[in-house]
């Protein structure tokens, strides 16, 4: 199903599978309604990390043993969307596609492993669907700065309701910074002045500082897995609690003592921090360093924080398509 055809849902289905396939994590939504008109309520949420772009900034593609490991989970996952009696399951593939030579291939392959089509996005449905989330996320906010971030590509999009959004692509995230710029572990001053540079450099270019300049007061509101996991570092949430998280205003001086203290712990040390995913520990300080700097340029004291993205996005598009 490309951007083009995009279609709805029908009328008769009332439980639904989502997946956002990214490049470092694959989440899956099971949600349901009572009838067409009815919003989407959350049965229950998986996640598990595969970074199915590792290597992709150096070789262009994606490597065979991601994909391998991408297609076990969503294997893993189109069982258990099976146990929980979907009507139907929708996956959205994202930036890796995108980017590496080989993408329509990973995704068709991708596709026969869960036994569904792996829609690859444009960049722009791809914001689409973040902003929707957002906007259904938040309702009593009439305009929003949503930073997505994600392993590869870091979205900024500013959105008033009832005008067309603006939107950027920075050309970094979580993955892509961490295999560019970390060479010590643990992470050095000169490691983070290399990350301070690379995000310095996109956070300069003129279409980045005119949407930034633009925020007025729009809240700056972030979602993804590097948003909602220093939000729960920073908290120490040891067991995830969707409901401690979604909609907690994360200071910036808190996000700063959460990134010091993660980069002076060696990785094998930063998989035991409570609120840290084991399989993150590697990227998540340079994405913790990266929503600072946004935090930081955008001029705002705290941000809001979603666990609401693109699979709920998808939802409410499917349901009644958004462009």
């Amino acid at each position: 199903m490309s951007d083009a055809s995009e279609r709805r849902l029908g009328a008769d289905v009332r439980r639904v599978a989502s997946l956002d396939i990214g490049s470092n994590t694959v989440l899956m939504l099971v949600a349901e309604r009572d009838g067409p008109d009815d919003p989407w309520v959350r049965v229950d949420d998986f996640a598990e990390i595969t970074r199915v772009s590792e290597g992709l900034d150096r070789a262009g593609v994606l490597a065979d043993e991601p994909i391998a490991r991408t297609a076990a989970a969503l294997r893993g996952m189109a069982q258990t969307a099976a146990t929980h009696g979907v009507d139907a399951i929708v996956a959205t593939g994202t930036a890796p596609f995108r980017r590496a030579s080989n993408g329509a291939a990973a995704a068709a392959a991708l596709s026969a492993a869960l036994g569904a089509t792996v829609d690859v996005v444009s960049g722009e449905r791809e914001a689409a669907l973040a902003l929707i989330a957002t906007l259904d996320a938040f309702p009593h906010e009439e305009s929003v700065l949503v930073a997505d971030i994600g392993g590869a590509s870091t979205e900024l999009i500013l959105a008033r309701r009832g005008e067309a959004p603006r939107l950027v692509s920075l050309d970094v995230g979580s993955v892509r910074l961490a295999e560019r710029c970390v060479e010590s572990d643990p992470i050095a001053d000169a490691d983070v002045a290399r990350i301070d540079a690379a995000i310095a450099a996109q956070l300069g270019r003129d279409d980045v500082r005119d949407i930034l300049a633009a925020r007025g007061a729009a809240p700056l509101i972030g979602i993804a897995g590097t948003v909602t996991t220093a939000a729960a570092v920073s908290i120490g949430l040891a067991e995830w609690d969707e409901s401690r998280i979604h909609g907690m205003a994360l200071g910036v001086a808190e996000l700063a003592d959460v990134f010091e203290r993660v980069r002076s712990l060696p990785v094998y040390r930063r998989r035991e921090v409570a609120g840290l995913e084991p399989k993150r520990a590697d990227v998540f300080p340079a994405g913790a360093r990266l929503l600072w700097a946004i935090a930081k340029a955008a001029g705002v004291d705290e941000l809001r924080v979603s666990d609401r993205g693109i699979r709920w996005g998808r939802l409410a598009a499917v349901s009644s398509p958004v462009t």
